[in-house]
């Protein structure tokens, strides 16, 4: 009976010291949002944001961190070449029709290496299927049927 009563007391001041401690947590967030400098980035988990989300459990996941230690990275995405740059500039002399006319001996060649490539490739999934059978992993055997496949596929496609 005293130790029912001793856990309902523990509970009871436990919830009273939570919610205590939850007003408190709001007010400093409220006050440091208010006294924060506009170079406050916030890292949240592996966003990185000048302003803190909204929930109060996201909240206490951010960091504060100042300009100087956020990390910028340039955008890496490819751009269409202005006009005049680029390869195109490497047909001086020759029309610019889109496609690029390569000798039929040279086409022939690339035919063949790209050939012999592809059933190299096809050479060593056939030892990796013969393995991944005699271990008994049928999902790397599933896995390897499929790029078989797939190179079965060009193959066919290839002269």
């Amino acid at each position: 009976m005293l130790g029912l009563l001793v856990s309902s007391v523990f509970r009871a001041w436990r919830a009273r010291l939570l919610a205590w401690a939850g007003l408190w947590g709001w007010a400093l967030f409220g006050v440091a949002g208010m006294v924060q400098a506009q170079d406050t980035v916030w890292r949240c988990g592996s966003t990185l944001t000048n302003q803190l989300p909204s929930d109060a459990v996201l909240q206490r996941q951010c960091i504060p961190m100042g300009l100087s230690s956020a990390t910028t990275v340039p955008d890496t995405r490819s751009r269409p070449a202005a006009p005049g740059q680029g390869a195109a500039t490497a047909a001086v002399g020759r029309e610019r029709t889109g496609t690029v006319q390569v000798a039929s001996e040279e086409q022939a060649q690339r035919d063949g290496q790209a050939r012999a490539l592809l059933l190299a490739e096809k050479q060593r999934l056939q030892l990796q299927w013969q393995s991944a059978r005699q271990a008994g992993d049928t999902h790397q055997i599933s896995l390897i049927e499929a790029d078989l496949a797939s190179i079965e596929r060009e193959l066919s496609r290839r002269p």
